[in-house]
């Protein structure tokens, strides 16, 4: 009986107390550590424009929704191995009315750009209406007038530009990159049966290299649409880092 009464004793002592609990059979396993995806390497934008070709009129029929609209829509985009889009986000867009960037993603989702056998990520800046087209009546005089300015091909620092950057290695890498924009002077000979012209555009190259606001600096191009076109291929160039800032560059390059 005395044996009895201390271990009730003891019991309840616990019970009051919690102090006694069962020691566990087995240690609790330690949560599995999950690694973070690896980060897709990005597309390269020379794949993606011709992935694109063909379409250019489906992309332009979405700034149609916003009667007017003018200025650039700037996506982001998954792509799984075979060059399919996954998901697709409006990182930036100078249009308020979004059925355009709806419509976009839409496009953007039927599209197949590439495929370099592995998930990639990709960018791609859609531009509407950087300048207006130019009257037949008024293009030889304008283009006349424009080519007695500056004769050649160039580029230079905009005055009054904060950062700075030798002009001869933005050149190289506009030539480097040629293929983002050189089939948009091949379709406007196509749509107008010839075609010659000055693009001068103004943009700016910030501290990290990238292209932001990319500007029509008086063009005189009989397809307003090459300047968009040209437009689109500045936006997914990298340059070197400027020194002192953001670098403001004036680009002109005569077609013949």
């Amino acid at each position: 009986m005395k044996t009895t009464t201390s271990l009730l004793s003891l019991a309840s002592v616990c019970l009051a107390l919690g102090a006694c609990t069962k020691k566990e059979s087995a240690e609790v396993a330690a949560p599995e550590e999950t690694s973070a995806p690896a980060e897709r390497a990005a597309a390269d934008p020379a794949k993606i424009v011709f992935s694109m070709r063909g379409s250019e009129g489906e992309f332009r029929k979405c700034f149609m929704r916003a009667i007017g609209s003018r200025g650039y829509v700037k996506t982001s985009f998954l792509l799984d191995a075979d060059g399919r889009v996954e998901d697709s986000t409006v990182t930036e867009s100078t249009i308020g009315a979004p059925q355009v960037s709806d419509c976009i993603k839409t496009q953007l989702a039927e599209k197949r750009l590439g495929g370099g056998g592995s998930p990639e990520r990709g960018e791609w800046t859609f531009v509407f209406r950087l300048t207006d087209p130019i009257p037949d009546d008024e293009f030889e005089k304008r283009l006349e007038k424009e080519q007695k300015k500056q004769p050649t091909d160039g580029v230079s620092i905009a005055p009054g530009s904060a950062g700075q950057l030798d002009p001869y290695d933005i050149e190289q890498h506009v030539a480097a990159k040629y293929p983002l924009f050189a089939r948009c002077y091949r379709d406007s000979i196509k749509r107008l049966d010839g075609a010659g012209g000055i693009l001068r555009l103004r943009f700016s190259i910030t501290p990290t290299g990238q292209v932001k606001n990319v500007e029509d600096a008086g063009s005189v191009m009989p397809d307003a649409y090459a300047v968009d076109c040209v437009a689109e291929g500045f936006y997914a160039m990298t340059f070197p880092a400027p020194s002192g800032g953001p670098a403001d560059v004036l680009y002109r390059l005569d077609f013949e």
